[in-house]
């Protein structure tokens, strides 16, 4: 069978050691998944727990600057800091959000009730389980590909794309006169925006936090998509056995058995959805607030690029990654309220006319269970789906075009 590997285990998957290795080294707590051993190393250790102190200290001391030197800025520099703030911010969400009780729940149950290989192992024979886990798995390898080469792609255009500018700018960095381009600015002790030495100590300590930074948002937003992935899957897979699980010839102790598992099944789907809600509701808030916020001083930034080659491949390497990810993550909310909208109609169409009156009562009462609407609400109970995230896209063209006609 093609894509066979798929069917393993995930500790037997080279994918999922990579990952777990990568999420633990960057405090995203993968040792709740009991197969994972996180290597006993003093730098994984200390570069695990310096990441709870540099994040929070490099939001404020970015927020510090802002507010320090706000005037000694032109509007172009002082929007390149309001659409990096947000970013840090972001990145110091996802970083606490992997340390509340609802994440770890749904790290720990992840690998041993979420994941559809635990359903594989109990329906070993059932080519739609294989299938639906196949299709399950390929989503989430191509949505983590695309998160991290875009992650990356970016962060390296942000960082190179003003070293290459000072180098071309200034012919000897003695007696500097104008401010030399760093994409981070930091309020620290020392004057690193006219002394090459600390800009160097400073670009340096930049290239560790930059990709630091884009590895907790590429991974934090993979496990997020993997659970809602998998949570799809399960759907799926009720609805399959709703439509085949009841045959005219069955005995009513047989029809009975089959409601009772349909309705625990159900209700594992909706608990997990629930933990998965609460555990990465923050993070989709996160994302929708800073699509509204940011997208427009990207379109922005890349419209006044000009003919600059450097500038165009950053700016341009961030849409795909800032729009990206609403899209992605939209759709695959989105998708989930339509394919679990017809469950009720399965249930309907069911022959209730050949059940016991008792069997006739059970049904009924899952019935009433599978009513509500299946969807995944945000923070503070922010909408979902495609529709909001048109509605930040038409907000964010919106916001461009007043800042176009206003600087």
């Amino acid at each position: 069978m093609k894509n066979e590997h798929f069917l393993k285990h995930p500790k037997d998957q080279r994918f999922y050691k990579t990952i777990a290795l990568v999420m633990g080294a960057i405090g995203l707590n993968t040792q709740y998944w009991q197969w994972f051993k996180m290597p006993k190393n003093v730098l994984f250790r200390i570069q695990r727990d310096t990441l709870f102190i540099t994040v929070p200290m490099s939001v404020i001391s970015q927020t510090t600057y802002l507010v320090l030197n706000h005037s000694k800025h032109e509007f172009e520099a002082l929007s390149v800091m309001y659409a990096v703030l947000p970013v840090t911010t972001i990145v110091w969400i996802k970083l606490y959000s992997a340390q509340t009780r609802s994440y770890k729940l749904v790290m720990e149950n992840f690998m041993t009730k979420i994941h559809l290989y635990n359903y594989l192992t109990t329906h070993e024979n059932s080519k739609y389980v294989k299938k639906i886990l196949v299709e399950a798995e390929l989503f989430v390898r191509w949505s983590t590909f695309y998160l991290v080469f875009f992650c990356y792609a970016s962060c390296t255009g942000f960082e190179i794309v003003p070293i290459v500018h000072n180098f071309q700018k200034f012919e000897s960095f003695k007696n500097i006169t104008e401010r030399l381009e760093i994409i981070v600015h930091f309020w620290l002790p020392f004057d690193y925006e006219y002394n090459f030495n600390n800009w160097v100590i400073v670009q340096t300590i930049l290239f560790y936090c930059g990709y630091m930074c884009v590895t907790i948002i590429s991974m934090f937003e993979m496990i997020n998509l993997t659970c809602i992935y998998h949570i799809i899957g399960h759907i799926k897979i009720i609805k399959h056995q709703i439509k085949t699980s009841f045959t005219n010839d069955m005995t009513n102790e047989e029809v009975t058995k089959n409601i009772i598992k349909i309705s625990r099944y159900y209700n594992f789907i909706t608990e997990s959805l629930k933990d998965v809600e609460n555990a990465f509701g923050f993070n989709v808030a996160s994302i929708y607030l800073h699509n509204l916020i940011a997208g427009g001083l990207l379109i922005y930034h890349l419209s006044m690029s000009g003919t600059e080659t450097g500038t165009i491949l950053t700016y341009g390497l961030m849409i795909p990654l800032y729009m990206g990810v609403l899209i992605i993550v939209s759709l695959a909310l989105e998708y989930i309220r339509i394919v679990a909208s017809d469950i009720p109609d399965l249930i309907y169409d069911l022959h209730w006319e050949s059940m016991s009156v008792t069997n006739q009562r059970m049904l009924l009462l899952v019935l009433c269970q599978v009513q509500p609407v299946l969807e995944f609400n945000a923070a503070f109970n922010i909408k979902t789906g495609v529709q909001p995230a048109i509605d930040i896209l038409k907000t964010t063209f919106s916001f461009y075009v007043m800042i176009k006609s206003t600087v």
